[in-house]
């Protein structure tokens, strides 16, 4: 956990907006992370992986 203005932070919710080259597929909402999960990847490339591993794996049906 981590603090903001001293409360203290257990979860982030990482908000995206993506769209494909050709204009015809939008996608946004937002991904929650706990706050370990957002202090390990705070850099914003990093956090931009994060959320697109977390999104498609929620788009891909599990096997099994």
């Amino acid at each position: 956990m981590f603090l903001i203005d001293g409360s203290v932070v257990s979860t982030v919710h990482v908000q995206f907006q993506s769209q494909d080259p050709e204009g015809t597929i939008t996608l946004n909402g937002y991904i929650p992370l706990n706050a370990e999960e957002y202090e390990q990847n705070e850099a914003l490339p990093t956090l931009t992986e994060v959320v697109r591993t977390k999104l498609i794996d929620r788009l891909q049906p599990q096997a099994g």
